[in-house]
């Protein structure tokens, strides 16, 4: 979804599947918007792809987004190549970009994992208040939570774990 839209609300829907032979793609992705919750958003990336070398896609994404934006109760899973983690390509979980101008962030009670890249992504987001609590993440490619030019990041009460499933409890 895309354009200029206020308080977007997507509630209880599965999203699996990539069967898509685009790089960087998105199942869902929100583009200035006023206002944005996601609540109970389920996705398998492997759902539906019939290509071996499929290279994924990105659960979900929002940018250049106003207002309160918050992602929560989601499950996602197996987003990127089948067969591995890790590759050249940004695969993510959840992806908030450019969320300067919004009055908050929150992400919480999701569980995410099986993902090429990382489960969490913010990019260049400076200014709102960005809470990332209660969450379960694991098995990824690169970074459990990354944050890159971003400020004002609080990230709490999170359950993770490395890549080989070895527990190493809980982010600060």
């Amino acid at each position: 979804s895309t354009g200029n839209l206020s308080n977007l609300t997507i509630r209880n829907i599965d999203v699996s599947g990539q069967d898509s032979y685009l790089i960087k793609s998105v199942n869902v992705f929100i583009q200035n918007i006023n206002g944005v919750t996601l609540d109970g958003i389920d996705g398998d990336g492997a759902y539906g792809g019939n290509d071996a070398d499929q290279i994924g896609k990105t659960a979900i994404g929002i940018t250049n987004c106003t207002g309160n934006i918050e992602v929560k109760n989601c499950t996602l899973h197996n987003w990127g190549p089948t067969g591995g983690l890790g590759g050249d390509q940004d695969l993510l979980g959840i992806w908030i970009g450019d969320a300067s101008n919004a009055t908050q962030v929150l992400i919480h009670n999701n569980t995410v994992h099986d993902i090429a890249t990382d489960c969490i992504n913010i990019y260049q987001t400076n200014g709102p208040a960005v809470k990332i609590y209660n969450n379960t993440l694991y098995n990824y490619g690169e970074q459990c939570i990354d944050v890159k030019g971003a400020s004002k990041v609080e990230i709490y009460n999170n359950d993770f774990s490395t890549r080989d499933g070895f527990a190493s409890g809980t982010a600060p």
